[in-house]
C-alpha cells in the first residue's frame, strides 16, 4: 500500500472522528509533512484523494478544508470508512 493511502486514512479518520470539523481549514501540506515526516508532494496526493471522494475541499488561497456536507457523509460512509 502506497504511503499516500496510509496518509489519507489516517486523515480521513481524524475527519471522521471529529479532530477537523466540518468547514475548518486543515493543517498546511507542509506541517502535515512534518507531523506524519513525510514529503510534502506525498501529502498533497493523499489529500487529493480525499478531494476525489468529497471529504475535503479546496479554495481558492489553495488551502484544503473539510467539506461543509460531511456530516452527511459521514451518515452514508460510516460502515465502510476503514474499509476504502
Amino acid at each position: 500500500m502506497g504511503k499516500y493511502i496510509e496518509i489519507s486514512k489516517k486523515l480521513k479518520e481524524d475527519i471522521f472522528n471529529g479532530k477537523f470539523k466540518e468547514d475548518e481549514k486543515l493543517p498546511s501540506a507542509r506541517k502535515l509533512a512534518q507531523n506524519y515526516e513525510i514529503n510534502v508532494a506525498t501529502v498533497l496526493r493523499a489529500l487529493h484523494v480525499l478531494r476525489e471522494q468529497q471529504i475535503i475541499c479546496k479554495n481558492r488561497t489553495s488551502r484544503f478544508y473539510v467539506c461543509h456536507n460531511i456530516s452527511y457523509i459521514t451518515e452514508l460512509n460510516l460502515d465502510i470508512i476503514f474499509i476504502s
